[in-house]
């Protein structure tokens, strides 16, 4: 609720380079994800307990589709995708996404959510294996090293913390995962057509401006110079605002990106987001629930820690489903736990009785 009120006041407050009104489309998706859309989210999970569980397997399989389009665009087949940036250039594939990064994030949750599945199901294992496969590869394939893969690490780790009383089967089926990857890898030669991680890696740390590292240094220190002037009022919401350094590339951290942008009420709404999912994750890794939940928001909040996601739909969508089935499973078991207003009245009438 306060990031909604918060999002109201950035619209109004922040207009150092633009006008309310340029600050209306974005302000309005802001409002719709953060303000709105958790209660009716958790609404759906609580009037359908199977309301996560489906959408997961609709992400998974709309997603796997999309892997296998980004590992054929690898290996050399031209699928156009209206809306993608780059489709497969300079060894990078998006997919049915509109840019690489964000095949990679959406690659990202969908090896969690299949593992998930794996480990606390025994159903439709072959086409969960397959998932995991795509998922991997097109992980690979978008070359997003600095932002998926490692919220897929910090994924993981939740995950296996959070479900550590299924540690022998996670390294079963890890074990035999690896397996079967590599004979999929020889009979395929896929392996050839994917980015070299090696060069990735150059890339991503390159002391030039043109290593996405550096780049993202670059933005931060831009929009922290520019906080330090006017910590109070933000640049603006919309488009026109958001270039950094070079009037072009946004400042790759939601905070602050938040903060330089829609001025300090934003900008703390949005670390309270942070600092509230950080504590839902650390609960769930201590008393070992919700795993697929909390690994798959520690993965998209490390994500966005270096990535500039503001209103972006791929970010705040799988967070608030995640959110739902949380809630929907706390309010089920307070209800469970609660003394039965049944066997309230029947001591009640024996305390009568006995007077």
């Amino acid at each position: 609720m306060f990031a909604g009120y918060a999002t109201l006041i950035s619209a109004l407050t922040a207009t150092d380079q633009v006008t309310v009104s340029d600050n209306v489309f974005v302000a309005v998706q802001i409002l719709a994800l953060i303000g709105l859309a958790p209660f009716a989210l958790t609404r759906n999970a609580s009037d359908d307990e199977y309301f996560a569980k489906r959408v997961s397997v609709a992400f998974l399989a709309g997603q796997t589709l999309s892997a296998l389009v980004a590992v054929l665009q690898l290996l050399g087949q031209t699928i156009e995708v209206p809306g993608t940036i780059y489709g497969a250039v300079y060894g990078r594939a998006a997919g049915l996404a509109e840019h690489p990064t964000t095949l990679g994030l959406m690659s990202c949750i969908a090896v969690l959510v299949s593992l998930r599945i794996l480990f606390t199901s025994r159903r439709f294992r072959i086409l969960v294996l397959v998932a995991l496969a795509a998922n991997l590869l097109s992980l690979v394939a978008s070359g997003s090293l600095t932002s998926a893969v490692m919220g897929l690490a910090i994924g993981l780790l939740v995950l296996v913390f959070c479900e550590r009383e299924h540690l022998g089967r996670m390294l079963g089926w890890g074990v035999t995962f690896v397996v079967l990857l590599a004979v999929v890898f020889a009979a395929t030669g896929v392996g050839q057509h994917l980015p070299s991680l090696a060069e990735r890696y150059d890339q991503v740390t390159s002391p030039t401006e043109a290593g996405s590292w550096n780049a993202r240094t670059l933005t931060f220190d831009f929009a922290w110079n520019r906080i330090m002037e006017d910590p109070v009022f933000g640049e603006g919401l919309s488009a026109k605002a958001r270039g950094s350094y070079n009037g072009v590339t946004t400042v790759h951290n939601s905070v602050l990106r938040a903060w330089y942008q829609g001025g300090v009420i934003l900008g703390i709404a949005y670390g309270a987001l942070f600092f509230v999912v950080l504590v839902v994750v650390i609960r769930s890794m201590a008393r070992r629930k919700y795993g697929g939940e909390a690994s798959v928001m520690a993965a998209i909040f490390a994500y966005a820690m270096v990535s500039p996601l503001l209103e972006q739909r791929h970010l705040w969508l799988p967070v608030l489903i995640c959110w739902a089935s949380i809630s929907r499973m706390e309010s089920a078991a307070k209800i469970k736990a609660a003394p039965s207003l049944k066997g309230l009245d029947a001591s009640f009438a024996g305390t009568r009785k006995l007077r």
